[in-house]
């Protein structure tokens, strides 16, 4: 019988491992987000806070400096790859107007957060942000450790079905900017033809 110790190892194992390739990226300058990440973290808020979070991406005029939403309960993420104070401020800057749609935000980083912010004041006012709006891997998994066992069979599936391609794309490049695997790896090759014809096929049963 599968036990919730085991769904929760394998989520921490996981997502621990996505922190550690971020962080890795983060340490050669490389701390872009693909949407795909977006993505993929937008279902896991999702199914552990209960949300129904949007790619704001796909409307960028309309919600600048925040990643993800969900207007119904007035909760919105920007999911970073930087886990710095002036990353923060910048959000805030940017979000600055929308504390009517979102007037909770949160910023998740995809690194481990620092110990101690320098938030300013002003920028966080609108929004009643403190540090404690900043969130990290290991909130996440102090939510996800409060669902019960459906849930988190649930939750195990789909971070087990987009690993593999979460991990690709925080691969890093080579010196020549390439790129040690790719999706490919993980599909079936096509059987290669072996005869061209009947013709081909005939001759090669006549010789035998």
């Amino acid at each position: 019988m599968i036990t919730r110790g085991y769904y929760i190892g394998q989520i921490v194992d996981e997502l621990s491992s996505i922190t550690e390739k971020v962080r890795n990226r983060a340490k050669l300058g490389l701390t872009d987000i693909h949407i795909h990440l977006e993505n993929f973290y937008r279902d896991v808020l999702n199914m552990t806070l209960g949300l129904v979070l949007k790619n704001l991406n796909q409307e960028r005029t309309n919600s600048p400096g925040l990643d993800l939403g969900d207007e119904a309960k007035g909760v919105a993420f920007q999911i970073t790859g930087t886990n710095s104070t002036q990353k923060v401020n910048k959000t805030l800057e940017t979000a600055a107007g929308q504390e009517t749609k979102f007037p909770l935000i949160r910023i998740l980083t995809l690194q481990n957060k620092q110990t101690s912010y320098s938030i300013d004041s002003n920028l966080a006012k609108p929004f009643s942000f403190t540090k404690d709006n900043i969130w990290d891997v290991n909130d996440v998994l102090n939510q996800v450790m409060y669902l019960e066992i459906d849930k988190l069979q649930l939750l195990s599936e789909l971070i087990s079905r987009e690993f593999a391609r979460v991990t690709i794309e925080l691969e890093i490049p080579d010196k020549d900017g390439k790129y040690q695997t790719n999706i490919d790896k993980y599909v079936e090759n096509i059987p290669k033809e072996r005869f061209s014809g009947v013709s081909a096929y005939f001759d090669f049963h006549s010789s035998n």
